[in-house]
């Protein structure tokens, strides 16, 4: 038997995917026959991670496929320390802090999954699934907040939403 809760949680998840998949057709659609400099999020130019860091986000997505989302966080935890100091400004760690972002979301832990999302939007500002893990931690910080925190998240949503029509 399902929980409500969980049946709602589960449609308005597919309902903001649904609509990240609209918005990334209809970029395709219109996207232009020869790649441009920087029109598309690439990983072509970006370094591979070291081993350790890729094993580690690897167990941690084991643990997010098996439904142990405090495990899974843990382990990009562990990638993001043996990062070094230096985590905050290497793009190719941006998927880890992505994958960091969903765990803590699934874990109800909204501002800590915020602030994940905002670190990979600013490590690759144009990859739309940053701006779609920003978009869904601001809709789920929209549920707690107060009508102010709302209405100056409304507009922040917007913004991001609006960002990721236009990549």
């Amino acid at each position: 038997r399902i929980h409500p809760q969980s049946w709602l949680s589960a449609r308005r998840d597919s309902c903001l995917f649904g609509e990240f998949l609209s918005l990334r057709r209809l970029r395709l659609s219109f996207a232009p026959s020869v790649k441009e400099p920087g029109a598309m999020a690439s990983t072509e130019n970006m370094p591979p991670l070291p081993e350790a860091i890729a094993a580690l986000k690897d167990e941690g997505n084991g643990f997010f496929r098996a439904g142990d989302f405090l495990k899974a966080a843990g382990a990009y935890t562990k990638a993001l320390k043996a990062a070094g100091s230096d985590a905050s400004s290497r793009p190719e760690l941006a998927p880890i802090y992505s994958n960091r972002s969903a765990s803590f979301l699934k874990l109800n832990k909204v501002s800590q999954a915020l602030a994940d999302a905002e670190a990979c939007v600013a490590l690759r500002p144009d990859w739309e699934k940053a701006h779609f893990r920003k978009g869904v931690a601001l809709e789920e910080k929209g549920d707690d907040a107060s009508e102010e925190e709302k209405e100056k998240n409304k507009v922040e949503k917007k913004r991001v939403f609006f960002r990721l029509s236009r990549v």
